[in-house]
């Protein structure tokens, strides 16, 4: 707008009006004639025209635009010291936003943001090192992408600590340049109390050796990569998690697995990556093909084998696959042959899968070369009945949370037995029991016999297994929610994938009920299968 030189205007109005205003003795009088204020002819004033003063147009602000209130500053070792170590952020600090600056140490796939993938990015700040979480691929694109590792990074962004993960979430990009890479920090003890405060940080381990055959699996599960990365990792005798999230490109997911297949009992791995944290642990999360060093070393020899229990009881009819572990874990298994000492008791076959045929005592031998192992083997005599509660034995394919109410007319008939469901589903890993839905599954009406064992599979591919309680009657059935402390809890929540919980048959258990959660873990589960084993009618 420009600048006018002004009209007196209290006085032009009123003499408009006719009136005249007061006029002081030492004023001059005022006459009928208005007084003559120049203008230029560049600047004409019309009786249009706004009229303000010189100040007031550079202070007057423009109600089209909303000024954004201005985002502190704040170094990574300050945003890290705003929540405690092992904490999450507060519904309040989640509102606290942020401007803070980090060389990129990392960029890895995360988990899925409104069902398209997100990322996740690494970056550090001398000691002290930060997450940002969940860039949506839009923003990554157009933001992110062209950001590379050793890249100094500024942004915005939100608290959002989780379980002590240090994090940033809802990430607007400000800007980044060309800066010197990070060194990664040597660790040389990675027990979980040296870890604290190294969440996200670059790091590299060296000397890592395997202490049991590693799961490794990586293929496609529908729109996504399933992957499992199950390493018995340790420096020393001090152990530490892997972790490989499932929105990993699928290529880079083999590339890896390829690799650390190459992997033997006598070779050393050394690693280099971004520390990463899950559940409270730290682990080495997202771990890409390169991030790998691989020295193999000499053939690997066998010392020794052993069966994984001592002795074992079946009933007649059953068939039970032992399980031979050998010294090292890989030690070569060449020339092994099983053999029962009593085949009208038991029989096994070249696999090692016995079958019970008759009661009585037996034993089974396993021989390597000069290497024998035994298993002691005691048949009843009588045939128990099992019945295999599953995804597809119950009929919950596709059935989501919100639908998983089946009791009393609806109850699922598994084998002549009629079960509850509530809160149970199907979601592509077996059966899925969430904490937010007091998840539960039980029978209705009772089983031919009195219960002999229970049997929880959890889902192998899943990182931790579950924690799912136990509750039992003689004569009904539990089919209410139960708030009493379980009688058993059936998985420890950490390393327990396959659960029995066995019923003496004096007991005649014919009810029981299986609820979750249960205190201290409140993830979900995910279920392979359940076995019942009953005792024959009396």
């Amino acid at each position: 707008m420009k600048k006018r030189n002004l009209l007196l205007l209290p006085l032009f109005a009123l003499l408009l009006a006719g009136c005249k205003p007061t006029v002081s003795s030492q004023e001059p009088p005022v006459t009928s004639e208005p007084p003559v204020t120049s203008v230029t002819s560049e600047d004409p004033v019309t009786s249009e025209d706004p009229v303000t003063t010189s100040e007031d147009e550079e202070s007057l602000p423009d109600p089209s635009v909303s000024e954004e209130e201005p985002v502190p500053t704040a170094t990574i070792e300050e945003i890290r010291a705003k929540t405690a170590e092992g904490e999450s952020a507060t519904a309040a600090q989640k509102e606290e936003k942020y401007e803070t600056t980090g060389v990129v140490t990392g960029k890895f796939r995360n988990a899925n943001i409104s069902n398209s993938p997100g990322w996740n990015i690494a970056i550090q700040d001398g000691e002290h090192a930060l997450l940002l979480y969940a860039i949506t691929q839009e923003v990554y694109d157009a933001n992110f992408a062209g950001v590379n590792i050793g890249d100094r990074l500024t942004v915005q962004g939100h608290l959002a600590a989780y379980n002590g993960l240090r994090e940033l979430d809802r990430i607007k990009y400000v800007s980044h340049e060309a800066a010197t890479a990070v060194e990664p920090e040597l660790l040389t003890d990675i027990a979980q109390a040296a870890l604290v405060g190294k969440d996200s940080k670059l790091v590299k381990i060296e000397g890592l050796k395997l202490h049991a055959k590693p799961t490794l699996v990586a293929e496609m599960n529908g729109d996504r990569t399933n992957i499992t990365l199950d390493m018995d990792l340790r420096l020393g005798d001090t152990k530490i998690g892997t972790y490989m999230h499932y929105n990993i490109p699928m290529a880079d997911a083999e590339a890896t697995m390829e690799l650390l297949r190459t992997v033997t009992s006598n070779s050393t791995l050394n690693w280099t990556g971004v520390l990463g944290m899950n559940r409270g642990d730290y682990q080495l999360t997202n771990a890409h093909v390169s991030e790998w060093e691989v020295e193999v070393g000499e053939p690997v020899v066998l010392n020794g084998i052993t069966f994984d229990l001592d002795e074992i009881e079946l009933s007649l009819e059953e068939e039970y696959e032992s399980n031979l572990v050998a010294t090292p874990f890989d030690g070569p298994l060449t020339g092994l042959t099983y053999e029962s000492s009593d085949v009208d008791v038991v029989t096994v076959d070249e696999k090692g899968v016995l079958v019970a045929v008759g009661a009585g005592t037996a034993e089974v031998t396993a021989t390597v070369g000069t290497f024998e192992a035994t298993l002691d083997v005691t048949v009843l005599g009588e045939v128990n009945t099992d019945i295999t509660l599953s995804v597809e034995s119950l009929g919950l394919d596709g059935v989501a949370y919100g639908d998983s109410d089946f009791k009393g007319d609806t109850a699922k008939e598994v084998g002549g037995v009629k079960f509850g469901v509530f809160g149970v589903a199907d979601y592509g890993n077996g059966l899925q029991w969430r904490q937010s839905s007091n998840s539960a599954l039980w029978n209705e009406t009772e089983f031919e016999g009195a219960i002999a064992s229970i049997t929880v599979n959890y889902n192998t591919g899943q990182n931790y297994p579950g924690k799912v309680g136990i509750y039992t009657s003689e004569d009904t059935a539990v089919s209410e929610h139960q708030t009493a402390e379980p009688e058993a809890i059936l998985g420890n929540g950490s390393t327990e994938y396959t659960v029995t919980v066995d019923f003496d048959e004096a007991d005649a258990i014919r009810f029981f009920r299986l609820q979750y959660p249960v205190s201290g873990h409140t993830f979900s589960v995910y279920i392979s299968s359940i076995v019942i084993t009953f005792h024959p009618a009396a």
